[in-house]
């Protein structure tokens, strides 16, 4: 190991070139993880996707007492729901598998909207748990959980209120949902609420 660093201290120009090869390297890695993002935050916010997270906050409010096993067997009896969870799920499932690994971006992709990773993964928990004990596939939706739990213990950094709110989006109604700090930590370990 020895003769190599003598080698590269001894020819200064191959040395000089090595470090540039690993900066442009590094340039390339994080104009791919800009343009990921980029990706990532026009298609969160798409309308279409936005519409689809408010549905699933309304159908899951309205429930008389929201659980995620309660929202599970309001999936069972309505295809328009469940096929609108599946948009979701597939789509943070994408997402959870392209978490960035350098922490700025990362911290970024985070920042843009945790809290509804956190509301969406504990109301369709439930339907999680259940299809991969039906199927025996116990790895289907495990970026979407994974992101779940970074976005927990992000929330759990970040924000000091005691407890994460699910404003009702109908206003009338009211039934707003809330998780504690406690749940967010139990989240974060990935035990179920």
């Amino acid at each position: 190991m020895r003769s190599f660093f003598d080698y590269l201290l001894s020819h200064p120009l191959e040395l000089l070139t090595a470090i540039g090869e690993f900066v442009v390297a590094y340039v390339i890695y994080l104009e791919v993880e800009r343009a990921r993002l980029d990706r990532f935050y026009d298609a969160a916010y798409e309308e279409e996707l936005r519409e689809g997270r408010r549905h699933i906050y309304e159908a899951f409010c309205s429930l008389p007492e929201p659980s995620t096993e309660a929202f599970r067997l309001r999936l069972k009896g309505d295809p328009t729901l469940r096929k609108t969870c599946e948009e979701q799920m597939n789509f943070l499932q994408m997402v959870g598998g392209e978490l960035p690994v350098y922490p700025p971006f990362r911290r970024r992709m985070l920042n843009w909207f945790p809290h509804a990773i956190v509301f969406l993964w504990v109301i369709l928990e439930g339907h999680i748990r259940h299809r991969r004990r039906a199927t025996g596939y116990s790895l289907w939706q495990n970026n979407f959980e994974r992101y779940a739990k970074t976005a927990a213990r992000y929330i759990l950094r970040k924000i000091d209120a005691p407890e994460i709110v699910l404003l009702d989006p109908n206003e009338e109604q009211g039934r707003n949902y809330s998780i504690t700090r406690a749940d967010l930590k139990q989240l974060s370990r990935g035990k179920p609420l």
